[in-house]
């Protein structure tokens, strides 16, 4: 534009969606991968393993804290999952399942 250089980006930012220029949606599930290791920090430090928040609230604040944040925009970008990014988010998902329900870090995922 005029004498000024634009520089080609391979990622833009829409609304709080990471689109790449692959259209898979990698640096998205990136971006909510590094925000929920955050929120499960946070997590962790009111509701530990054997004291703080009961079940439920734990519960509670997963389905309205980290699971909003981890589908939103899923109309999007969700559509077309591989295998690998299904693996990324149920990994996301275990951490906050090990801790509502305090079980051991050898229960498979599919039984929290």
């Amino acid at each position: 534009m005029g004498e000024s250089n634009m520089k080609r980006a391979s990622v833009i930012e829409y609304l709080g969606v990471l689109i790449d220029d692959k259209l898979n949606f990698t640096a998205h599930l990136s971006a909510i991968k590094n925000k929920s290791l955050i929120l499960h920090q946070g997590f962790k430090k009111v509701a530990g393993m054997s004291w703080g928040l009961s079940k439920n609230i734990r519960r509670q604040l997963y389905l309205t804290v980290v699971e909003k944040v981890i589908i939103y925009a899923s109309a999007a970008w969700a559509h077309n999952i591989t295998a690998r990014q299904q693996k990324l988010l149920s990994s996301i998902q275990r951490k906050f399942l090990l801790n509502i329900t305090r079980a051991y870090y050898t229960t498979p995922t599919a039984a929290l």
